[in-house]
């Protein structure tokens, strides 16, 4: 072979290899910026499916179970007043009939108006939304015998008991709730 062969052999080759590397480099670039676009979706994605998250937790948390709470925790603060409707002190009496029908009956009706309109915010919880019926039902029955003139017969004399587990599930589940909105806020600002 000829240096001349030689020469044209090594120039060829060189060509080859440069054009080799040339496909390769293409096809990897294509690739990369294939994954980048995938990856800069995924994370859009990721950041609407974040925010999403974040007006539902807020909507839950403002429309049903704050508002429900401060209702249950206002009825808690007053209801020990009530049971002394039957006290022997006229004062004692009338502060307590007074009470239960210019606060603790709108109260129960404010916060049975909050549950009505906003259930469907109830995460789809059977058990919080069976307690939750149950407190409409005793409240319904409460305000039935009221207003009936009867000032003497509670729900659980007709066999509709306080559902003593409104408060504290209503509690966890907000607490639950305000700490994953938390959670989520301060992952979003990052």
């Amino acid at each position: 072979m000829t240096f001349r062969q030689q020469l044209l052999l090594t120039i060829i080759d060189k060509a080859l290899i440069g054009l080799l590397i040339a496909v390769a480099g293409f096809w990897l670039n294509r690739y990369l910026e294939a994954f980048k676009s995938r990856q800069s979706l995924q994370n859009e994605l990721k950041k609407v499916r974040d925010q999403k998250q974040i007006e539902l937790l807020e909507a839950r948390l403002s429309h049903l179970y704050w508002p429900v709470y401060l209702h249950l925790q206002m009825d808690n603060v007053v209801w020990e007043r009530i049971l002394e409707r039957k006290s022997q002190n006229p004062i004692k009496a009338a502060l307590a009939a007074q009470i239960e029908k210019d606060f603790i009956l709108p109260n129960h009706e404010a916060a049975c108006q909050i549950i009505k309109s906003n259930i469907h915010l109830a995460d789809l919880d059977p058990q919080l939304i069976e307690i939750l019926l149950k407190y409409v039902r005793h409240v319904a029955v409460y305000r039935a015998i009221r207003a009936t003139g009867n000032t003497e017969t509670d729900p659980l004399d007709v066999g509709e008991p306080w559902p003593y587990d409104v408060f504290p599930a209503i509690e966890k589940a907000t607490l639950l709730h305000q700490k994953e909105f938390q959670t989520l806020l301060k992952q979003h600002s990052q």
